[in-house]
């Protein structure tokens, strides 16, 4: 499925200066505090945020990572 099938702006996408891969079950301290704050600054906007998936099916199954993409204005 392409990003224009999910309805991803493609303009934004090309504008994505940062890729964060985190945990979806630890939340880094002050991550929520910093990502609204930046928001709320116009110095970025989450452009995209993949759903849970396993990165270590095999070593460690009861892990999940998303993967954060940020635009930066």
């Amino acid at each position: 499925m392409t990003h224009t099938e999910r309805g991803m702006d493609v303009e934004r996408l090309y504008a994505v200066k940062n890729l964060d891969e985190l945990r979806d079950d630890v939340v880094p301290t002050g991550f929520p505090e910093k990502l609204a704050e930046l928001t709320a600054a116009g110095a970025w906007e989450l452009v995209e945020r993949t759903d849970p998936w396993r990165s270590m099916p095999v070593g460690e199954p009861e892990v999940r990572h998303r993967i954060w993409a940020f635009g930066v204005r």
